[in-house]
């Protein structure tokens, strides 16, 4: 029996993936939603971002007027623009790869694989004598004429070899059976006695490989079987013909195959072996069974879950995209507006702006209340550009640094 070898645990490693995917995926979704409603009070609001682990708390404290000024030590989670668009487009190309991987797969598997193979048998024999004074030799090689009174035993080896293509599953018997046949001397059709003797018990093999290789001995008692024909002759009658047969079979499903044999004559004064050999050059074989339906069933259907994920991650990509761009737009209309309406409390940088990380840093809700923040500490609003979405006005202090971060999500 031969199946294609396969992953069987495919279930398994597909459920994984789906988690770390749907893992992700919340990730991406919550970390937005998170950002979206975590905007705090519509108050005069500064939020610190030097305790990043505290948890968020509400402070009060006076600005040399009486009037109150609020802040929240704030743990933001963020994800920018391009690392979702990356990590969305990442999950796109993995699950629509896999999922197509696998629906064509499962059409291979219900259609079955077509595997080469090349499958060849051989024989090989020595012929060993009774003691005698004529040979110097205790075994004759293969190929000789022997003389049958001095023969003892004749020592076989089989071998049976396949190379396949694929990996393969494979569960297999073989053995090897003798036959003695007397025949009638003028028609070879006519059996008169014949006789099975088990030389190889069925031995079963089941491996997982590239190639099968059989190796296996038998041992045929010729004396026994050359002194049973003179007997023979001597009872019944002379007019008659006898041999002896070797047939290594393989077992396949219900089905028994004849892979290699020797023919060895009885009866005569000498005699000669022939044998038969198995050679396929070239074959080929279609396998499919109820494992790989099954198996391509589950392919299908897991491959087709995966590719209409991909395709609604397409969407959500899409209209990421169109949303942020029509952010951007916003974000550019209201960039231009706060540096029109409050020109005069703010100071541009042209090479950019550092300040020193070791402050208290002040996150500020509103660019309005920054302006407030100036107006009470009479200090100019510093704007840094850090990229094309993203923008900050800073009023710093000896000790303190207020800070109003203006984004393209926002």
């Amino acid at each position: 029996m031969l199946n294609k070898w396969t992953i069987r645990e495919v279930d398994n490693y597909l459920l994984y993936f789906f988690f770390i995917c749907g893992y992700d995926i919340l990730i991406i979704v919550g970390g937005e939603y998170f950002m979206e409603n975590n905007k705090g009070s519509k108050k005069f609001v500064f939020v610190s971002e030097n305790d990043k682990n505290s948890k968020p708390e509400v402070v009060k404290t006076k600005i040399k007027s009486s009037k109150t000024l609020e802040y929240n030590i704030d743990k933001g989670f963020y994800f920018g623009f391009k690392q979702r668009v990356l990590i969305i487009i990442l999950l796109i190309i993995v699950l629509f790869g896999l999922g197509s991987f696998l629906v064509i797969n499962s059409y291979k598997l219900k259609k079955g694989e077509v595997v080469n193979y090349n499958e060849t048998s051989d024989s090989s024999y020595e012929v060993c004598l009774l003691s005698n004074d004529t040979y110097t030799d205790s075994c004759l090689r293969e190929g000789m004429v022997y003389n049958s009174s001095i023969v003892n035993k004749i020592p076989i080896n089989f071998k049976y070899n396949v190379d396949f293509s694929e990996f393969i599953d494979y569960q297999l018997y073989y053995h090897v059976i003798l036959y003695s046949k007397v025949f009638d001397k003028a028609n070879k059709d006519k059996i008169l006695y014949e006789n099975k003797e088990i030389l190889v018990e069925k031995t079963f093999i089941n491996k997982s490989n590239s190639k099968i290789a059989v190796d296996t001995d038998a041992v045929v008692n010729y004396k026994k079987y050359y002194d049973f024909i003179n007997e023979y002759k001597k009872k019944y009658t002379s007019d008659v013909t006898a041999e002896l047969e070797v047939i290594f079979y393989l077992d396949e499903y219900d089905e028994e195959r004849e892979i290699g044999s020797l023919v060895m004559p009885l009866g005569n004064d000498t005699f000669e072996v022939t044998q038969k050999k198995l050679s396929n050059l070239n074959k080929s074989v279609n396998i499919a069974n109820d494992d790989m339906n099954r198996e391509g069933d589950i392919n299908l259907l897991f491959g087709g879950f995966l590719i209409i994920i991909s395709l609604i991650l397409d969407i959500i990509l899409v209209r990421l995209v169109k949303a942020t761009f029509t952010r951007r737009s916003k974000y550019e209309l209201e960039l231009k507006k706060i540096l029109s309406e409050y020109d005069k409390y703010i100071v541009n940088t042209s090479l950019g702006y550092e300040y020193d990380n070791n402050k208290n840093i002040i996150k500020v809700e509103s660019i309005k209340e920054l302006v407030d923040a100036a107006n009470v500490l009479s200090k100019p609003i510093i704007y840094n550009k850090i990229n094309n979405v993203k923008s900050e006005f800073i009023v710093e202090e000896e000790d303190k640094i207020y800070r109003y971060v203006l984004k393209d999500r926002d």
